[in-house]
């Protein structure tokens, strides 16, 4: 999977897409494409501080636990609720693993450095579907496009 290119890494959770409804880690995002369940990767430039975007893009709430402030931009960084992603059997066997032995995953939002989000406190972060990558879970195959892959299992 793509987890290990670019940094910070894609944030990668296990979704279902049903009834263009896109539902991972207590999460609902309408998405276009056919039912199924797969890995979706969201690359932190995906999210932005809801402050700071196109206010038609979807919309989820988080609650920041860490802020990285590097000057052009933000790293809000988020726990979610979900298992993590064992990327293990996709990695090449030179690439560094990503996650060593967290119970929960976190996610990371690049964001406008103006952004208000704190350690603690809640911020909504605007999130944009057609960033989407989507993974098969079982090979980590990527399906082409970034529409939800057509190839997806029920």
């Amino acid at each position: 999977m793509a987890a290990f290119i670019g940094s910070p890494a894609m944030n990668l959770v296990e979704a279902e897409l049903a009834d263009g409804i896109l539902s991972f880690a207590g999460y609902r995002v309408p998405v276009q494409g056919p039912q199924g369940t797969f890995v979706v990767g969201i690359r932190p430039e995906a999210f932005q501080d809801a402050a700071f975007a196109d206010p038609s893009l979807p919309q989820i709430d988080v609650t920041v636990e860490v802020v990285e402030e590097l000057g052009a931009e933000t790293h809000d960084i988020f726990p979610v609720d979900a298992a993590p992603v064992d990327v293990s059997g996709a990695r090449e066997q030179d690439e560094e693993e990503v996650m060593i032995g967290e119970a929960r995953t976190h996610f990371t939002a690049r964001v406008d450095p103006q952004t208000s989000a704190r350690p603690g406190m809640p911020l909504r972060l605007s999130v944009d579907p057609a960033r989407f990558h989507y993974f098969d879970p079982d090979t980590g195959d990527r399906f082409a496009g970034t529409a939800a892959p057509a190839l997806a299992r029920a």
